[in-house]
């Protein structure tokens, strides 16, 4: 549903209302990557649409029954209000006291979720720079360090470094906790979205390495928009894998494969652009008889190279 939502909305509105929605009726069914889309719809929606859904989110919170056991959708509310708190406080609707208390509901129940939790004490002290009151300044403050002996590590973590935050560093809140920038969301094939369009773009097509290869390994694909540049890779990786291996350093259609036993023992057969047979050297030809005796072929006289027993067939020697 959500992803029909995501491709078929009208408007940011309605996806925003159709995923609020969900969050209240699917409840704890909800899955994560839900989660983390709808907060970056959010994010990249006009601040209009941000201070809509920032109300409607509150009034779920605040009015729907047992909300303390719908952690996504607490999760969503609680990043939303400490985001755009003061679009919310701008619209005259919510005291600043209001919001307070309702994190404060949230950080003491034992119904709430270690990771709601957690939300809630990042959303928080961001909600402290958004506020303007000096005495709900405070309270977001003893709050924060309440955390501070918490038994909880990743809390108690939390509340250590926003109470230094306050205590030490309190010049430099507002610019640490300031609203998150727009993010774009990046497509497997690296293309661009937009926050709002829901790309279901197909990525680049690809080429299968092995014949009838179609178990989804998308090591044995390249893609081929890339140019040399993947086979490049391919070759190299190769390259480094028979050297390792002490095999030959004449690649083979840039691959980086070397000829296999057949083709060295009848290497003295090809021929050059130029007609003439191309004999292989005594370096290439020992390392490939390493290699071979590794892999446990056939043993074949290290001293004799290809070249000279194919050069001696049809040479007659003197006996004396």
């Amino acid at each position: 549903m959500v992803h029909v939502a995501e491709r078929y909305a009208t408007s940011i509105r309605w996806r925003l209302d159709t995923l609020l929605s969900v969050l209240i009726a699917a409840g704890n069914y909800v899955r994560d990557d839900v989660v983390s889309s709808t907060i970056h719809l959010i994010l990249n929606s006009p601040p209009e649409e941000q201070a809509y859904i920032g109300l409607r989110l509150w009034s779920s919170v605040h009015n729907v029954a047992n909300s303390e056991e719908k952690q996504p959708l607490l999760q969503v509310a609680v990043w939303t209000i400490g985001e755009y708190g003061d679009l919310l406080l701008s619209s005259e609707r919510i005291e600043e006291h209001q919001l307070v208390d309702i994190y404060q509901r949230l950080l003491w129940s034992t119904s709430v979720s270690t990771t709601t939790k957690q939300y809630a004490l990042v959303s928080l002290a961001k909600l402290s720079t958004r506020i303007r009151s000096k005495e709900e300044e405070t309270r977001v403050k003893q709050m924060i360090e309440a955390f501070g002996s918490h038994l909880n590590i990743d809390l108690q973590q939390r509340g250590v470094e926003f109470s230094q935050l306050f205590r030490d560093y309190s010049h430099l809140r507002p610019a640490l906790l300031e609203k998150m920038p727009k993010i774009q969301k990046t497509l497997p094939n690296g293309t661009d979205v937009e926050g709002g369009s829901g790309g279901f773009d197909d990525p680049a097509p690809t080429i299968d390495l092995i014949e009838g290869g179609d178990d989804g390994d998308s090591s044995l694909m390249i893609n081929t928009t890339g140019g040399g540049s993947m086979v490049g890779k391919i070759g190299s990786d190769s390259r480094a894998l028979l050297d390792l291996l002490g095999g030959g350093d004449d690649p083979i259609d840039g691959l980086g494969l070397v000829p296999t036993a057949d083709v060295l023992i009848s290497g003295s057969t090809t021929t050059t652009t130029n007609g003439k047979p191309a004999v292989p050297t005594t370096t290439s030809t020992g390392n490939n008889q390493d290699l071979l005796d590794l892999l446990g072929s056939l043993d074949m006289p290290a001293s004799t190279p290809p070249a000279a027993v194919n050069s001696s067939v049809g040479t007659t020697t003197p006996l004396g």
